[in-house]
């Protein structure tokens, strides 16, 4: 890591993205899902498993109105002090490490690993313009590792979600 001067002549780099990438499910895809999710449900209450069924009943509940929800727009930021999603900020001292994956088909990808206890990940879609900024930025900051997204992000993604 460099000194305190060097990161002062950084810029400031911006961009807006959606918070993910929506993804066009048929009437198909609603179907099968509500046959599944009530096969489900009605499996746990011949079991009876009554709260189990409500848990399940409602997380596909939960899943169905996710689904139907649209991408929002969201600001990022990088600077000298950290990473600024929408209004959080995220001071380079809290992020463990990080990793910049351009192999993605869809985009790249910034991969952050920060010391928080219940999302440790932080995936930001990123530009292809500002990759190489953004590389150098980090670099001077914060530790690179390889990362990957997480199990159920790739399995909720692989799943339409």
């Amino acid at each position: 890591m460099e000194s305190k001067n060097a990161t002062k002549k950084i810029k400031k780099i911006t961009w807006e993205a959606f918070e993910y990438k929506k993804k066009d499910k048929g009437a198909d895809w609603y179907f099968v899902f509500g046959i599944i999710a009530v096969s489900i449900v009605l499996a746990t209450i011949i079991l009876n498993q009554i709260m189990l069924a409500l848990v399940l009943g409602l997380s596909g509940a939960s899943l169905l109105v996710m689904s139907l929800k649209k991408p929002s727009l969201l600001s990022y930021a990088i600077s000298p002090r950290g990473i600024k999603i929408e209004d959080e900020t995220f001071a380079f001292s809290d992020i463990e490490c990080f990793c910049l994956n351009e192999e993605d088909p869809t985009e790249p990808k910034l991969i952050l690993q920060t010391g928080q206890r219940f999302d440790p990940l932080l995936v930001l879609p990123v530009p292809v313009e500002f990759v190489e900024e953004i590389d150098y930025i980090l670099e001077q900051n914060v530790e690179r590792k390889q990362l990957e997204d997480s199990v159920v992000l790739k399995t909720l993604e692989n799943l339409g979600f």
